[in-house]
């Protein structure tokens, strides 16, 4: 893949948000579909019903702030891939790059990694089967189906913040969709 200028990324983030039939969630809806999925993991009634829904807000928080696709999210180790202490997360294969998180989603994952009934998942957290993410999403608005949208998002949003080594990376990861 060639190197690419800022300013190309600029534009091609800009005349991505504005194509016709190129749609992106904006902020709140993301937020509201966010507490969809903390709601739904507090309320669940056992606890491996829990686990599977913390584990599924986990997905979406990568695939929110680090706009993956859902393979990539998948294939994650969450103890060697997310590394907050630099506030990174390693995508490994094909499209290999480190993506940025925000600072304020740091602590909050520090708090979600250390609650004890993930301890022995440590590593595979990430590691569900996609049909059973997508089946578990339907009701909270279709996620998967909208993963795109959720990638435009972040794209745009980048594009607002002025982050333009950041957006190198949704460029690459965007090839072949």
């Amino acid at each position: 893949m060639s190197e690419t200028s800022p300013q190309n990324n600029s534009h091609y983030v800009a005349s991505l948000a504005s194509l016709p039939g190129i749609e992106h969630l904006s902020a709140p809806e993301l937020d509201r579909l966010e507490q969809a999925f903390r709601t739904r993991a507090e309320r669940a009634g056992r606890p491996e019903h829990k686990v599977s829904r913390l584990r599924l807000w986990l997905l979406f928080i990568l695939l929110r702030h680090a706009a993956l696709r859902l393979g990539e999210a998948l294939a994650l180790n969450d103890e060697t891939d997310i590394d907050l202490s630099g506030g990174l997360v390693h995508v490994r294969g094909q499209h290999a790059r480190s993506i940025p998180l925000p600072h304020a989603l740091i602590p909050v994952l520090r708090r979600f990694f250390s609650q004890a009934q993930l301890s022995s998942l440590r590593g595979t957290l990430c590691g569900l089967d996609p049909g059973f993410v997508r089946r578990n999403a339907v009701g909270l608005g279709s996620l998967f189906n909208i993963n795109f949208h959720l990638l435009h998002f972040r794209a745009a949003e980048l594009h607002q913040e002025n982050v333009a080594e950041t957006l190198r990376h949704l460029r690459q990861g965007t090839k072949g969709q």
